[in-house]
């Protein structure tokens, strides 16, 4: 398994349309900040920015996906334990850019507010990918109501509670 990384790199070495960032984040993609991961051990600038950034994405991607073993993680689960990796596994100024620009619920996603209440999300607060802005439309009978909308950074004590499919 941890040989994946140096085969898939002879596979991609010699292809012309791929560039040579390309390739080294299929070489990298599991070389970790702290300089304990492989295939080469690299440590921090060592390890090519586009494969710093393949790293957070590959482990965002593991946690969140379903295996043959077991469920997928939530997406807050893995935001989570990225943020927890800082430093060690990941690249602390990458880790701050993740942070400020991922969002566990996408835009026009429908949710359920712990208030009952629901609505669609219809912006993101930066740094807080569990707290955007929601326009409300439905009461919690299922009303259909005149829109407003919530800002759960200012409203905390509102938090999501489900997304509706």
């Amino acid at each position: 398994m941890k040989k994946h990384t140096v085969y898939g790199y002879e596979i991609v070495k010699n292809i012309n349309y791929i560039n040579e960032r390309g390739k080294l984040v299929v070489l990298e993609h599991h070389e970790r900040y702290d300089g304990s991961g492989y295939p080469n051990k690299l440590k921090g600038e060592n390890i090519s920015m586009f494969a710093r950034i393949g790293c957070i994405s590959d482990v965002y991607d593991a946690i969140v996906s379903d295996r043959v073993y077991r469920k997928g993680f939530l997406a807050n689960e893995a935001y989570e334990f990225i943020l927890g990796g800082s430093g060690t596994f990941f690249d602390v100024e990458l880790v701050k850019i993740f942070k400020n620009n991922f969002s566990i619920y996408p835009l026009g996603v429908c949710v359920k507010l712990s208030n009952g209440l629901e609505g669609f999300v219809v912006k993101h607060n930066k740094g807080l990918p569990d707290k955007p802005v929601v326009r409300i439309i439905y009461d919690e009978k299922g009303n259909s109501i005149q829109p407003i909308e919530i800002d759960l950074a200012k409203q905390t004590n509102i938090t999501i509670v489900n997304v509706i499919v």
